[in-house]
């Protein structure tokens, strides 16, 4: 079982499979939670800004949320 010191730690796990694993951000929360035995919604507090960043991006780039538009209304 994983035991969280911090935000921090989790963070820096996650990145750590990412690079090691080739994961994307996505799938290295994911594969953390599974082997750790966690529920995704457990885990969303411990998320930094930047992860989450990095998260909606993918999620863009994969169809699964709108791509935010940066636009000005006329």
């Amino acid at each position: 079982m994983l035991k969280l010191k911090s935000s921090k730690e989790f963070c820096t796990d996650i990145e750590n499979t990412v690079s090691d694993m080739r994961m994307s951000y996505i799938e290295s929360i994911t594969h953390l939670c599974e082997e750790n035995n966690l529920e995704i919604e457990n885990v969303t507090p411990l998320l930094s800004s930047f992860i989450k960043e990095k998260i909606k991006y993918e999620a863009e780039g994969l169809n699964l949320v709108r791509k935010s538009t940066e636009k000005l209304p006329l």
